[in-house]
Formats: structure tokens, sequence, C-alpha cells
């Protein structure tokens, strides 16, 4: 079983084995453990790109025909006796009403991404489609990867304390619910990394969408941030920072919030 003091409060595992039938079972059998875990979940799914897969034989070889057939049809397969799984797809899965476990089946980025902006999630089961299509996943959220020792912590995605810092400022800043689409929390992302360029800070942009989704971002804000950071912090020159925006005051912030986190770890 996996520690289950990861960020936003519920489990994540890794499966690897992807193109046979023990693959399947090996997921199933970790859902069934983090539902015997859990007090709280009241819905399970199994998560899919397109029902079209539910028809290949490769997927019919790593989840069985019945299992296959039964999903295909919409009907429900039995995790326990009063938890049936659903078959759902990106386009099809909407709000979830109470807690859902998920077994994301064959996913890639763009099916983890978009499991991480859903709410009410109480658990996830990855089954990647290829060996390293979960890596970035992996990266985010560092999950118990099954068949190795448990990670105690996820680990640290920027290591730049002042950098982070700034991140931590900007996401009080912004209302989550809304995100960039809100002009004002765009300019003051725009600021941000303004600065930061100005006194010499750089960082992978790919680290900071991953540390904005670890830190409550929707996705698809956080790769808007991403792109941003990207523009701005690659610049071979440093912008101009206007003067209402206080960067000398807010630089100092960032540095002495990072100081200060440092002296009490």
């Amino acid at each position: 079983m996996p520690p289950d003091n990861f960020s936003k409060s519920y489990p994540r595992i890794i499966s690897r084995s992807n193109r046979d039938r023990q693959g399947w079972d090996n997921a199933l059998h970790h859902a069934d453990d983090l539902v015997s875990a859990s007090a709280t979940v009241r819905d399970a799914v199994v998560l899919f790109d397109t029902r079209k897969q539910l028809d290949t034989p490769a997927l019919v070889r790593l989840m069985g025909l019945h299992h296959a057939r039964t999903l295909r049809a919409g009907g429900p397969i039995a995790l326990r006796p009063y938890l049936p799984m659903r078959c759902e797809t990106i386009r099809s899965l909407g709000h979830l009403p109470q807690p859902t476990l998920i077994i994301a089946c064959w996913a890639d980025m763009k099916m983890l991404d978009f499991v991480d902006g859903l709410a009410n999630v109480a658990g996830v089961v990855v089954i990647p489609l290829y060996e390293d299509s979960a890596d970035d996943w992996e990266t985010r959220w560092s999950p118990y990867i099954a068949g190795r020792e448990a990670t105690a912590e996820p680990a640290p995605l920027i290591t730049d304390r002042t950098v982070e810092q700034a991140l931590l400022a900007l996401t009080k800043e912004v209302n989550l619910a809304e995100g960039l689409a809100i002009r004002y929390a765009r300019e003051e992302a725009e600021t941000t990394l303004r600065i930061l360029r100005v006194f010499g800070h750089s960082q992978d942009p790919a680290r900071i969408k991953n540390w904005a989704i670890r830190h409550g971002w929707r996705p698809r804000d956080a790769v808007a941030l991403a792109d941003m950071a990207k523009r701005i912090l690659e610049q071979k020159t440093k912008p101009k920072q206007g003067a209402g925006s206080n960067p000398q005051r807010r630089y100092a912030r960032w540095v002495a919030a990072a100081q200060s986190r440092f002296q009490d770890m």
C-alpha cells in the first residue's frame, strides 16, 4: 500500500504492467486496497480515452473478454459487491457528485491532466499507455509505484526557494477557481515572472506547470502559466519593470520568506 500523505489528500498508484491480464488484476488489487483503506469512496470509474479502445485485441488481452465486453456494453463490473465500477471516457466524464476511485487505463498525460482537474477524486490507479507515458505525472506527484519502495513525501519540484516563494505569493493572489481567465491574475503572473527574470532567476516551465497543479491550479491555467514562464524567463535580455509593481520590495519579501523557511527546516 502507498503512504496516504500525498498532496491533494488522496493516494496515487502507478501500475506499470499494461499489456497482460496480470497487469489488470494488479490494478484491480490496488484499487481494492484503496477502497479498503478509505471511508469515503462511494463510486468507481474505469477511465479510457475512447470506448473504441475496448474493442481492440490488446485491451481484451489486458482485462479479459468478460470485463471488456461488459464495460463496452455500458454495464458495470464489481470492484466489490457494494461498489460497481463503470466505464467512462474523457468526453463523457463530467462532474463527480461523490468521492470516486478512478482507474486510468492506458493513460497518457492528456488523460492524467484531465484527472488532476477533477474534484471529488478519492484515489487514482494508473495503467500507463506506454512505459514512459506517466513519467511527467510521476514527477508531479511522486506516486506509489507498484513493486517499489513507497515514497514518504512528494519530491520537491522547484529547488530555487525564492522562485517557489514567488509562486506561493502568486497563488495566494489568484482566484484559482477562475485562474488566468481574469485579467488581474494574468497581470500578476506576468509581473511575478518579470521580477524573477530581472533578478536573474530561471526555471524549467514544465516544473512550474507541475508545481502549479500540485498546489491547486487547474491544469489549463498551469499550462498557461508555464507558457508565460517560458516566454519571460527564457528571454535573453532582462525585461523592463514598471515602478508601480514595486519589484525590489516584492523580491525582498520572497527572499526573506525563502530564508525563513530554510531556517525552519
